[in-house]
């Protein structure tokens, strides 16, 4: 029971729910669309691409399109109905850098089209430090990768934890109200 109130918690955000239905709504979307992005990501950096993840990139194509208007009605949420209130500097930089980073990801996938064999393999030597030809033609696709690596890099680590920590939370919960309905 707790791991599966624990999961739904993580999948559908219930605290947030609770506390700000408003911002709820463009967490939940951010939230959802940027794992299917980077479900659909995922083909550039696996060779050979999993069916499940080929199966999915519809979705994530999708999701590209909400993620930049997730982000951008977070941002206005945050900054014009709650007048800036639980909002830092750094927050604002990592939500500019992840707008960007998708809008300059939509740019290339429906404009500014680059070559997307180039881009794996290029990404594929990367990872591998494999030493090979350079980056891929095109200013945009460079943007993006640098600011990618950018957010990544200046992702706090706990982030990484939230899950877990969701997950305690459940279980004080639900053993204070153990403790409360015993006594």
């Amino acid at each position: 029971m707790l791991l599966g109130l624990a999961i739904m918690d993580v999948l559908f955000l219930r605290r947030l729910f609770i506390v700000n239905r408003g911002l709820w709504v463009g967490e939940w979307l951010f939230h959802v669309s940027f794992v299917l992005v980077a479900i659909r990501h995922m083909r550039y950096f696996i060779e050979p691409v999993p069916a499940l993840i080929a199966y999915m990139q519809p979705l994530g194509v999708v999701a590209g399109y909400v993620l930049p208007g997730a982000l951008l009605y977070i941002f206005v949420y945050r900054f014009l109905i709650e007048r800036g209130k639980y909002f830092s500097r750094y927050n604002l930089v990592l939500t500019v850098m992840l707008f960007l980073t998708g809008a300059t990801g939509l740019l290339m996938k429906g404009y500014l089209r680059i070559d997307l064999v180039e881009v794996k393999a290029f990404i594929l030597k990367t990872l591998t430090f494999s030493l090979g030809s350079g980056a891929p033609d095109g200013l945009i696709f460079l943007f993006h990768w640098t600011l990618a690596l950018a957010f990544f890099s200046a992702l706090p680590s706990h982030i990484m934890i939230a899950p877990q920590m969701l997950f305690e939370a459940r279980r004080r919960e639900l053993e204070t109200e153990e403790i409360m309905h015993d006594g």
